[in-house]
Order: C-alpha cells, then sequence, then structure tokens
C-alpha cells in the first residue's frame, strides 16, 4: 500500500467498502496493510475475517502467509467463539430464570 489510506477517514472508509464488495481479489492489499489497521479493519468489518482466513489458506493467498495476519485472524476467532459462548451462556440463564418464574 503506497497511500496511508486508514489515516485519512474518508479514504479509510472507501478502502472498507472496497475490501467489503470486491473480495477475495482485495484481500492482497489487505495483507499490506500494517498491523495496526488490519486490526482496526477486522474490528470494524468482523465478517471479513472468516472469508480473509480462507482465502490465506488457500493457493491463492500469499505464500508464505503474512504472520502477523495470521496471528490476528486467530485472535480474531477466538474473541467470535467466546462471544457466542457468552451468548449462549445468556440465553441458558433468561431461560433458566424464565422456568423458574
Amino acid at each position: 500500500i503506497q497511500r496511508s489510506v486508514w489515516r485519512n477517514d474518508v479514504l479509510w472508509k472507501g478502502f472498507k467498502k472496497c475490501v467489503v464488495d470486491y473480495q477475495p481479489k482485495t484481500f492482497g492489499a489487505v495483507a499490506q496493510l500494517p498491523a495496526a489497521p488490519q486490526q482496526a479493519l477486522l474490528e470494524q468489518e468482523p465478517g471479513l475475517t472468516a472469508p480473509l482466513a480462507s482465502w490465506l489458506a488457500s493457493p491463492q493467498g500469499p505464500r508464505p502467509p503474512p504472520a502477523g495476519l495470521q496471528a490476528l485472524l486467530h485472535s480474531a476467532n477466538a474473541q467470535r467463539e467466546q462471544k457466542q459462548q457468552l451468548q449462549q451462556l445468556q440465553k441458558k440463564d433468561q431461560q433458566l430464570f424464565k422456568s423458574k418464574s
């Protein structure tokens, strides 16, 4: 990436839209971002995590895969799984509370 698109709100918003709309073709650009903008992108667009991980594992992904991006995706997946587990526990708690009422 030759321009620091993440430093300009308008450019960053457009970049994110392009990444989402034209995936997986845009994942090469995502792989070139510095770590902080990659993390921000995955936090702001959590739906990119699974397709980006699949792209990294595919023959179309970069070789070798960027270690920092892999670690980021692993962390994002772990956080998503924890959130899902918490939501399931909250549902069970609500059901138990309703059944006791």
